[in-house]
């Protein structure tokens, strides 16, 4: 009876192994069909490599919309004062829905010196287009911005991201 138990107690062992490799794969074929891009800007960042990132990021999100392919853009921004923020820019496919999720945490330094990561809100965009426009920031809402259409080829340097909420509203521009 004893050799009887050791058997059954291997096959358990056996059995629980394959379903963990097998979750294990599943998670790492999921994770690879994420394709990240992480970002860091601070005020050492020239005002060119600034700009050549941005173009980067906004080039980096805008191929992976069309190709309706999951991302997540990483953005770390530390201000001259110091205050760090993390962006999250991640492109999730939900039923055939494209959809642009994003996330803000900002460090707090506590009293200890020890950082604490803050959620600061966020918001989901379900429209990105882009748009020709030098700056469209900062114009408000009736901005002259011309929309391109989606295979229109121009150099990321030249346009915009529009990101849009739910009934057309314009989040913000990227």
């Amino acid at each position: 009876m004893d050799e009887v138990a050791k058997v059954m107690s291997m096959k358990r062992v056996c059995i629980f192994v394959v379903i963990v490799a097998v979750l294990v794969s599943c998670q790492t074929k999921r994770a690879a069909q994420t394709d990240v891009l992480a970002v860091k800007l601070d005020n050492l960042t020239g005002m060119e490599e600034r700009r050549v990132k941005w173009i980067e990021m906004r080039e980096f999100l805008w191929t992976h919309w069309v190709a309706k392919k999951r991302a997540n853009l990483l953005l770390t921004s530390v201000s001259k004062e110091g205050r760090t923020t993390h962006a999250e820019y991640r492109i999730v496919l939900l039923s055939g829905l494209l959809m642009l999720k994003v996330t803000f945490v900002r460090d707090r330094i506590s009293h200890q010196e020890q950082v604490i990561p803050e959620p600061d809100g966020g918001y989901e965009a379900y429209i990105v287009e882009r748009v020709l426009s030098k700056n469209p920031r900062g114009v408000g809402e009736d901005a002259k911005a011309t929309m391109l259409a989606g295979d229109a080829v121009v150099p990321p340097a030249d346009y915009w991201l529009r990101f849009k909420g739910w009934g057309d509203t314009v989040i913000t521009y990227f």
